[in-house]
């Protein structure tokens, strides 16, 4: 059963990626990760190329997530500027200990993110927020 929740009608684009499964490397509508989905919404809706990282199997969670602190260092590293509050197409960074480990976009008044628990879902930033305690908003540089 799918209890993705879906943004409200000025965003009823959001709604297109809203379901889609999460699927580890995934970077097509058949499943993607949270940094597939990312990738996604950049090219489809800002035309931006984001850079891109894939791992190979067999691969620990600890593997998989070295590889996205990798590729999150390459956005910091001058391809993002960090913003106080969050602003619509920024992305939040979503920390645990000290790697990132999860990001989405933030639209309208809420978080578009592909998550292993619900797949592809946009969630109330306020929601957002109380489930992810430390985030670092991110604003690609323009």
């Amino acid at each position: 059963m799918n209890h993705a929740h879906r943004a409200p009608g000025d965003l009823e684009w959001v709604n297109d990626y809203v379901g889609v499964p999460y699927r580890p490397n995934g970077r097509t509508r058949d499943g993607w990760d949270c940094w597939g989905l990312v990738v996604a919404v950049y090219h489809e809706r800002l035309g931006i190329e984001l850079p891109d990282y894939q791992w190979s199997a067999p691969y620990s969670p600890l593997d998989v997530l070295r590889g996205f602190s990798r590729a999150c260092e390459s956005l910091l590293g001058g391809l993002t500027i960090e913003v106080e509050q969050p602003e619509q197409w920024a992305m939040p960074m979503v920390y645990a200990s000290q790697r990132p480990h999860h990001i989405g976009v933030f639209v309208g008044h809420g978080v578009l993110h592909a998550a292993r628990w619900s797949g592809t879902t946009y969630e109330r930033l306020d929601r957002f927020e109380r489930h992810n305690q430390r985030i670092k908003w991110l604003r690609w540089r323009r």
